[in-house]
């Protein structure tokens, strides 16, 4: 007697495993099963609600990006989840607020950075995980500045966690002539000149978030302001670099 199994149907222990396997329902086509989705809402004929994890292709969140200014708010089907970046960055060309829900963690898989801004773009940043971003380590922008986030004279919002990003100045933020309030958590970033956390350079940026553990080759470990306006009323703590200012450098401008 050969028992013989049909692809995506019920194998009877479909319990979301680590691991998926071939005998699953998958009415998603996401790879991880019916029984994994449980907590998920797909609203199949919202555009701009991302459905699965993948880089690339309908339902991605590249994807829904490309639909530009037909998804002015951008949510996910399913919380809790990780996406990882094979193809390059995100640029975010209009204005948008990617909406994590619960929390979406965005992985630059170390091997590019996680969001770049344009100019002229209002970005807002709700409840995601930015992290392992990476770019170049020299001095000059933008190709070495930024690995979390690139802020090219926008306006952004962020209120999430911006973490583990490394880059040659400003490892989790670098704010360019540009407009940012950043909320929640900024931690263990790197950056090998400075701006561990945070780069501001010529813009205008309000801190209320927990600026910690980010390290800074030679100055402003935690945040280094060069010729911006920055507002601090956050906690800036256990931050380190070899120069100066290991919490907050001030290089020109202002912080209050």
């Amino acid at each position: 007697l050969t028992t013989n199994h049909a692809v995506n149907k019920d194998d009877g222990v479909d319990n979301c495993p680590l691991v998926a396997n071939a005998d699953q329902n998958d009415m998603h086509s996401n790879g991880s099963g019916d029984a994994c989705d449980a907590a998920c809402v797909y609203e199949p004929t919202n555009a701009c609600r991302v459905k699965n994890t993948n880089d690339i292709g309908t339902g991605s969140l590249r994807g829904v990006l490309e639909l530009g200014a037909t998804c002015p708010t951008i949510t996910f089907a399913c919380s809790g989840t990780t996406i990882t970046m094979e193809t390059g960055q995100l640029t975010l060309a209009n204005s948008v607020k990617i909406d994590g829900g619960s929390g979406v963690t965005i992985s630059g898989n170390n091997i590019s950075r996680v969001f770049y801004v344009n100019s002229g773009v209002n970005a807002s940043f709700d409840k995601l995980t930015i992290t392992e971003g990476r770019v170049g380590t020299g001095p000059t922008c933008p190709d070495n500045c930024g690995g979390g986030i690139y802020n090219d004279n926008g306006a952004i919002t962020v209120n999430g966690t911006v973490s583990r990003n490394t880059a040659g100045a400003g490892g989790g933020i670098y704010n360019g002539y540009g407009n940012a309030t950043v909320s929640g958590i900024v931690s263990a970033n790197a950056a090998t000149y400075g701006g561990g956390g945070i780069y501001n350079y010529h813009g205008n940026i309000n801190v209320s978030a927990t600026v910690s553990a980010n390290t800074a080759g030679i100055n402003g470990g935690g945040l280094n302001n060069n010729y911006g306006t920055t507002m601090v009323s956050g906690e800036v703590s256990n931050n380190r670099a070899n120069d100066g200012g290991g919490g907050i450098y001030i290089f020109y401008g202002k912080v209050t």
